[in-house]
């Protein structure tokens, strides 16, 4: 992909901007139909995994269903799972702390971690079966969802006591 390749209309080029925050609805990069034919094995479907694989690496997302037709950027590799995998699972799993430390040992670059389809190969992994992926899945979304409330519930807190104590201090 080259810069003059953009247009302002057309098939929708993402990269690590959208997979960093997670957020496919931003980024204004597009390109025409022909370059989009052309660039056809870069294309993205829903359940791809995205992996940023320059400077911020490891960050990682799965391309939604209901995000634009469009293609990635060389910044980032694409992962396609087969039906009987939880692309889902694989994304935190991917994220682990196992998994993230493999990246670094294995990464390539200087100053900014480079990771590619090979360092992505070589990563050691266990596949259980579909049901416990998903299990596993929904596990840790309930995990989340806890730890989100009581982050939630700790930041009202302080909230309330730097009203108390500025409150206090005005008194």
């Amino acid at each position: 992909i080259t810069k003059d390749m953009y247009v302002s209309k057309g098939y929708k080029v993402y990269g690590q901007e959208q997979v960093i925050p997670n957020d496919f609805d931003i980024g204004d990069y597009y390109i025409s139909e022909k370059n989009y034919i052309d660039l056809n094995r870069y294309a993205v479907y829903p359940k791809d995994i995205l992996i940023s694989c320059v400077g911020t690496f490891g960050k990682i997302a799965v391309f939604p269903e209901s995000a634009e037709k469009g293609i990635i950027n060389p910044r980032l590799i694409k992962a396609t799972v087969f039906n009987n995998f939880n692309p889902y699972f694989f994304r935190e799993y991917l994220k682990s702390d196992t998994v993230f430390k493999q990246f670094e040992q294995l990464s390539r670059g200087g100053t900014m971690g480079v990771i590619n389809i090979g360092i992505l190969n070589e990563i050691i992994s266990v596949i259980p079966p579909l049901k416990e992926q998903d299990d596993i899945y929904n596990f840790i979304q309930q995990q989340k969802y806890k730890l989100n409330n009581l982050i939630e519930k700790a930041q009202s807190t302080i909230q309330l006591m730097q009203e108390r104590r500025t409150a206090l201090i005005s008194s």
